[in-house]
Protein backbone atom coordinates (compact mmCIF):
# COMPACT_ATOMS: atom_id res chain seq x y z
CA UNK A 1 0.00 0.00 0.00
CA UNK A 2 1.70 3.14 -1.24
CA UNK A 3 -1.00 5.59 -0.23
CA UNK A 4 -3.68 6.00 2.43
CA UNK A 5 -6.50 4.72 0.22
CA UNK A 6 -4.61 1.56 -0.73
CA UNK A 7 -3.61 0.97 2.88
CA UNK A 8 -7.21 1.43 4.05
CA UNK A 9 -8.44 -0.98 1.39
CA UNK A 10 -5.93 -3.61 2.45
CA UNK A 11 -6.87 -3.22 6.13
CA UNK A 12 -10.55 -3.61 5.23
CA UNK A 13 -9.78 -6.72 3.17
CA UNK A 14 -7.75 -8.26 5.98
CA UNK A 15 -10.54 -7.64 8.50
CA UNK A 16 -12.70 -10.03 6.51
CA UNK A 17 -9.91 -12.64 6.26
CA UNK A 18 -8.79 -13.30 9.86
CA UNK A 19 -7.19 -16.66 9.02
CA UNK A 20 -4.91 -14.95 6.50
CA UNK A 21 -3.87 -12.44 9.17
CA UNK A 22 -3.18 -15.26 11.63
CA UNK A 23 -1.13 -17.22 9.09
CA UNK A 24 0.90 -14.13 8.18
CA UNK A 25 1.56 -13.42 11.85
CA UNK A 26 2.73 -16.97 12.51
CA UNK A 27 5.02 -16.88 9.48
CA UNK A 28 6.44 -13.54 10.63
CA UNK A 29 7.18 -14.96 14.09
CA UNK A 30 9.10 -17.87 12.59
CA UNK A 31 11.02 -15.56 10.27
CA UNK A 32 11.73 -12.61 12.54
CA UNK A 33 12.17 -13.97 16.06
CA UNK A 34 15.60 -15.22 16.98
CA UNK A 35 16.99 -15.61 20.46
CA UNK A 36 19.93 -13.49 21.53
CA UNK A 37 22.15 -16.56 21.82
CA UNK A 38 21.31 -17.48 18.22
CA UNK A 39 22.21 -13.98 17.03
CA UNK A 40 25.50 -14.04 18.95
CA UNK A 41 26.39 -17.43 17.48
CA UNK A 42 25.60 -16.29 13.92
CA UNK A 43 27.57 -13.06 14.29
CA UNK A 44 30.52 -14.97 15.75
CA UNK A 45 30.51 -17.44 12.86
CA UNK A 46 30.36 -14.65 10.29
CA UNK A 47 33.14 -12.74 12.04
CA UNK A 48 35.38 -15.81 12.07
CA UNK A 49 34.65 -16.41 8.38
CA UNK A 50 35.51 -12.81 7.50
CA UNK A 51 38.72 -12.95 9.53
CA UNK A 52 39.84 -16.16 7.84
CA UNK A 53 39.04 -14.71 4.41
CA UNK A 54 40.99 -11.55 5.24
CA UNK A 55 44.00 -13.51 6.45
CA UNK A 56 43.88 -15.79 3.39
CA UNK A 57 43.77 -12.84 0.98
CA UNK A 58 46.51 -10.89 2.78
CA UNK A 59 48.91 -13.83 2.41
CA UNK A 60 48.51 -13.94 -1.36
Amino acid sequence: ANDAASFGGEVTRLLSHPQEVKSAGEAAKRTIYRSWSTVVTEVGERYEDLCSRFHSSSRS
